[in-house]
């Protein structure tokens, strides 16, 4: 049974993976326990607790990758205005302060 610390070090793809062969044990885990072909309930808590750590794992790569993206974004942004506000021509008075 590998860690959360593992879990974090794969690819979003090595995640999925991951996490279906799990659920697919846990599956068959369950069914074994149901039709008393096994003793082996410790391993249904255990498999469990892989299937949310792997959640979590993907769940945090998906929002490190989102708040990536949206800071790429941002600084484009301020790149942009920056670039618009150099080449800005200087603002004129107003008519009301001409008129002063």
């Amino acid at each position: 049974m590998a860690t959360y610390a593992d879990y974090t070090k794969m690819s979003p793809e090595q995640l999925t993976k991951e996490l279906n062969n799990t659920r697919k044990s846990l599956f068959e885990i369950r069914y074994q326990v149901g039709n008393k072909q096994t003793k082996a309930n410790h391993e249904i808590a255990n498999l469990k607790k892989s299937v949310a750590q792997i959640l979590t794992a993907l769940n945090s790569a998906s929002k490190t990758t989102k708040a990536l993206e949206s800071e790429d974004k941002t600084v484009q942004n301020a790149s942009a205005t920056a670039a618009e506000a150099a080449g800005s021509r200087p603002r004129t008075r107003s008519k009301a302060k001409k008129a002063e």
